[in-house]
């Protein structure tokens, strides 16, 4: 992915849907929960890291995760593949 070098707000706001197998949301919110904590205290670049979690009408958790990032790109963006 080529990540822009500037943008008129300054900002990179980037949104990612992750459906997860069956079984597997509980471990895959602890990995996320860790990911955030990790994002927010040693990136540089990053204004904002949120995951939520979709929920059905009744309020059940689906296997569906929602990941929101905004990043700074008025500083250097550095990513790796």
């Amino acid at each position: 992915m080529n990540f822009p070098q500037k943008t008129s707000s300054s900002q990179l706001l980037v949104i990612a849907t992750l459906k997860v197998v069956p079984g597997k949301e509980d471990r895959m919110a602890e990995i996320m929960a860790t990911t955030q904590a990790s994002a927010l205290s040693n990136e540089p670049n990053t204004v904002e890291y949120r995951v939520t979690r979709v929920l059905e009408a009744d309020g059940t958790p689906t296997s569906t995760f929602v990941i929101i990032e905004k990043y700074n790109v008025s500083i250097p963006f550095h990513h790796s593949r």
